[in-house]
């Protein structure tokens, strides 16, 4: 989707941004895993099909993705980056450093990253979208990064997109995610046999109760613009 290409959503633990061709590759390695594979019901895709498939979601107005980073990591890097970097006697610094750290900061992303999070839209009711969050890397997990990112991205549909109604359909067997949207007020819906799922919803009515800016939890929503070139 177009309308999220220059937004930068930020938490506590996690910052959202739009997913590029800089994320690709990792995403590609991630989904060779089979416990995600597993747990997202996702076929392994060649790198050139992923690259394909990112292009194709980006311009698809019924898919809405964002990667999800650790932002605490992020800043880190990026402080000893600039720090290591530093030319105290320029003035401007040319066009050629500038292209270095603008290298150097992609490739940082790409080492902060830990998961995505999707919308999917109903083409007849735009009120209403399947969310899915996925935290790939096993040390990013049970530490609130999936809940705060789920929180960030609700918060933003229901205020940029007036999303009202929130579905999530998860495996039988996925206890985690299930816990997670239960966290969220989610409530079962509906179960099917045949595809081995659960199907839980949430209407915005029932997440206001949700204090999206607890700053325990980290929900705190900033905007920024962000990088668009790649």
């Amino acid at each position: 989707m177009k309308f999220n290409e220059d937004v930068m959503l930020v938490g506590v633990n996690v910052a959202l941004v739009p997913y590029k061709r800089k994320h690709v590759e990792k995403y590609n390695s991630w989904m060779q895993n089979p416990e995600l594979q597993n747990l997202t019901a996702s076929e392994p895709l060649s790198l050139e099909e992923e690259f394909e498939m990112q292009e194709l979601w980006q311009k698809d107005e019924t898919k809405l993705t964002f990667i999800v980073l650790d932002v605490n990591k992020l800043r880190k890097k990026l402080r000893h980056c600039y720090e290591s970097n530093n030319h105290p006697n320029e003035i401007e610094p040319d066009q050629e450093h500038k292209n270095v750290m603008s290298q150097k900061i992609q490739h940082l992303e790409q080492q902060c990253m830990v998961g995505d999070v999707n919308l999917f839209f109903n083409e007849v009711d735009k009120g209403n979208a399947e969310i899915s969050v996925m935290i790939a890397e096993k040390d990013c997990r049970r530490k609130g990064y999936g809940f705060q990112t789920a929180c960030l991205m609700m918060n933003y549909a229901k205020r940029e997109l007036n999303v009202d109604t929130f579905t999530a359909k998860i495996g039988t067997d996925n206890k985690a995610s299930k816990a997670l949207f239960e966290k969220l007020n989610f409530e079962e819906v509906g179960r099917s046999i045949v595809f081995q799922e659960v199907t839980m919803q949430v209407t915005a009515k029932s997440i206001t109760s949700i204090d999206f800016n607890h700053t325990s939890y980290g929900f705190m929503t900033e905007y920024f613009k962000s990088d668009n070139s790649t």
